[in-house]
């Protein structure tokens, strides 16, 4: 049933899915960070930039196993078998990668904004 009304088609498919969750804490907020997160300041600025590092490292050595695997001695591993599971795996740790690496940048904003705001002049 479409009405001539399409006030309804308004928002974006990304607003749908969208997290509206700390990261950390995975308390309901409208940023990355929640505001008791923000507060904490550094030690929640170390848990993303750690969560990011660990990714990294777990791709690194996937990498590596791609590397033996297909005898490249190049990063950029040309896997093309759709049988390999680290194929899969390796796709999906490059997606959490940037994902982190997006959180990281955006928690450091929020945390920077913070403590300028909270700056005594």
């Amino acid at each position: 049933f479409l009405t001539q009304d399409r006030s309804y088609f308004t928002g974006t498919v990304k607003q749908y899915f969208q997290s509206e969750h700390c990261v950390l804490c995975d308390a309901q907020c409208k940023g990355v960070l929640c505001e008791s997160c923000v507060v904490r300041g550094a030690p929640a600025y170390f848990a993303l930039s750690t969560r990011q590092r660990l990714l990294e490292r777990k791709h690194d050595l996937l990498v590596q196993h791609c590397m033996r695997c297909s005898g490249s001695h190049e990063r950029a591993v040309k896997c093309v078998s759709l049988d390999c599971q680290h194929l899969y795996t390796r796709l999906k740790l490059e997606r959490q990668q940037r994902t982190a690496r997006e959180h990281c940048l955006q928690g450091g904003h929020a945390l920077n904004d913070a403590a300028v705001a909270n700056f005594n002049w």
